[in-house]
């Protein structure tokens, strides 16, 4: 259902966008002009700009953003950033004969169009109100149970839970958070004709009893639907449950492309030293300018040279634009908190931009980054969350990246807490990394500095 909402969405887009290329013409002009080969290229054009950069901008969610000012900012920023390159076309090739003074319109009818859209439209087309919900029985009651009960509450999944089985008779009728411990799994088949229930979602992650086994598989010979907690989860958050996975999850899991395919990890590296090298290049002169603006704003060296953990648990010095002052941390070692005061004037500015990240291009030319991948942590901070967060380790599988799937889906943490949650999309990105996904989240990280969403 998401994803025909999200196709929806996609073609609704797209009409719209050629809608607003007809009536800039018309409003310009006062008449349609007949279908041409150029009005056909400008078209197809300005659909694959406006779309790439609405994805861009986090909207094709189906939410509005925190607030209407939020919203607007976003479609305006869309809007004009989108006209730079239509327009830059227009100038450059000759072939078309679209009239140059016709963008001006189109900017704002597109703007106007694809706001009121998602802004008036979608809120009524999307309400709550859908189609019945599936119901469920989940199995186990316990802290996996109760996460269950609360992300499909909270996620609005297409699932209405009818109560609980548990096999600890302390629990017998017991309301959970709203839904009561109906019976015990032995009971699944009785209480599921009693309810009219034939999907049951295994909310147990640990030590499954060989007796729970053996009523889950004549549940799933006899037609019920058996849903997995851990995968139904991911599925729909982009995340792994961290604290419910043990050892025979990754042993039996799909995925890890990556860690299993040479091809994959030398298409991984040729990509990584296209794109560094050139970025390199492109941004230097951003580089010589903001070294001379630390060199005056506050003493010491303009690059800031850190240990961080790598892949495989091996350090390297991770280098950065300092933004810091001297000595930042003579009282020790400590997580960068909101409007720090350790951070200079121009240190402000750059991590807002992300501009102090540059000189890690150079640690991604020398193979010890990557352009994507999980954020290298120092060892001091290391030790500590290994020690406190389960599996924090295999987050050093692979290479670490300037930036990553936990980056554009989670603010900067500053917390064992923080810590978690990033790992859980951390190891969702090694396990179901792609060179699609690894383009979803360049992407996405544009729109993230371009807003500033977790500096500090």
């Amino acid at each position: 259902m998401y994803r025909q909402k999200q196709l929806f969405l996609l073609v609704g887009d797209i009409l719209l966008v050629m809608f607003a290329t007809w009536m800039a013409f018309f409003i310009r002009f006062g008449y349609f002009f007949p279908p041409s080969r150029d009005l056909a290229q400008v078209s197809i054009l300005t659909v694959g700009i406006y779309l790439t950069f609405l994805y861009i901008f986090d909207l094709y969610g189906f939410h509005l953003h925190k607030s209407w000012e939020d919203n607007v900012l976003r479609h305006l920023m869309v809007a004009l950033l989108a006209a730079g390159p239509t327009v830059f076309c227009s100038w450059y090739l000759p072939l078309w004969s679209y009239r140059r003074d016709l963008w001006f319109i189109q900017t704002i009818l597109i703007f106007t169009l694809t706001f009121l859209w998602r802004s008036f439209y979608l809120p009524y087309v999307f309400r709550p109100t859908g189609p019945k919900k599936e119901k469920v029985l989940i199995l186990g009651s316990e802290k996996a149970g109760h996460l269950l009960y609360e992300w499909v509450q909270r996620a609005n999944m297409p699932f209405q839970i009818m109560g609980f089985l548990d096999d600890d008779p302390i629990l017998m009728g017991r309301s959970m958070n709203g839904a009561a411990v109906l019976g015990t799994t032995s009971q699944m088949f009785e209480i599921g004709q009693r309810i009219g229930v034939k999907t049951a979602i295994i909310g147990i992650t640990r030590e499954k009893r060989p007796e729970l086994i053996h009523k889950v598989l004549e549940a799933k010979l006899k037609g019920w639907n058996i849903r997995d907690i851990i995968k139904d989860y991911e599925r729909s958050t982009g995340r792994v449950p961290v604290e419910y996975i043990h050892d025979e999850w990754f042993l039996l899991a799909e995925g890890f492309y990556l860690l299993k395919t040479s091809m994959l990890q030398k298409l991984k590296r040729l990509t990584d030293i296209t794109f560094a090298a050139f970025l390199l290049i492109v941004s230097s002169p951003i580089l010589l300018i903001t070294a001379l603006a630390i060199h005056l704003d506050s003493a010491g060296p303009v690059i800031f040279r850190q240990v961080r953990v790598g892949k495989d648990g091996k350090t390297f010095e991770l280098l950065k634009l300092r933004s810091m002052h001297l000595n930042a941390e003579e009282n020790g070692v400590a997580w960068a908190q909101k409007n720090d005061a350790r951070i200079t004037r121009v240190g402000r500015l750059i991590r807002y931009l992300r501009i102090d990240e540059i000189p890690q291009m150079v640690n991604v030319l020398r193979g010890e980054m990557s352009l994507i991948g999980p954020r290298p942590e120092r060892p001091e901070f290391v030790s500590q969350l290994e020690s406190k967060i389960p599996y924090y380790s295999v987050r050093h599988c692979i290479k670490p990246g300037i930036t990553g799937w936990a980056q554009i889906k989670y603010p900067y943490g500053s917390s064992v807490s923080d810590a978690l949650h990033k790992l859980e999309y951390d190891l969702y990105y090694v396990k179901n990394m792609t060179p699609l996904l690894d383009f979803e989240i360049c992407l996405k990280t544009i729109g993230v500095m371009l807003f500033g969403q977790g500096a500090r």
